[in-house]
């Protein structure tokens, strides 16, 4: 998980300043960049669809590395691609989200779908 978290700190420059200041809605783009082009899109368009979304899916995998177990719990054998669906999902579940920061809207998404056991009392 940690090589996914290397992977975008690295091709964060490749975005620019737009990306670290994206609200959710900007940031589902560039998720989806690579899912939604088609073959008539320019070389330089898909190349640029594929950096945008693979940032961003690691992006996502970093801030899921950084608070498992704190906001949320992840399930063992976790996919990233999965991680990826989470976070579509609940943005398009939860439009009002969209606003809001790309940090918050990630937690939201993974503090709805993986919450944390209740603590056992013994």
């Amino acid at each position: 998980m940690k090589r996914w978290l290397l992977v975008s700190l690295l091709t964060l420059p490749l975005f620019g300043q737009s990306f670290i200041n994206d609200d959710c809605y900007q940031f589902k783009i560039h998720l989806t960049a690579y899912d939604s082009q088609s073959s008539n899109d320019s070389v330089a368009a898909r190349a640029q669809g594929a950096v945008d979304a693979s940032t961003s899916l690691g992006y996502v995998v970093g801030v899921a590395d950084a608070l498992d177990g704190q906001a949320f719990c992840l399930p063992d054998g976790f996919r990233a691609g999965e991680l990826k669906q989470v976070v579509i999902r609940y943005f398009d579940e939860h439009p009002t989200i969209l606003h809001e920061s790309k940090v918050r809207g990630i937690r939201a998404a993974f503090t709805a779908a993986y919450p944390c056991p209740a603590p056992s009392a013994h």
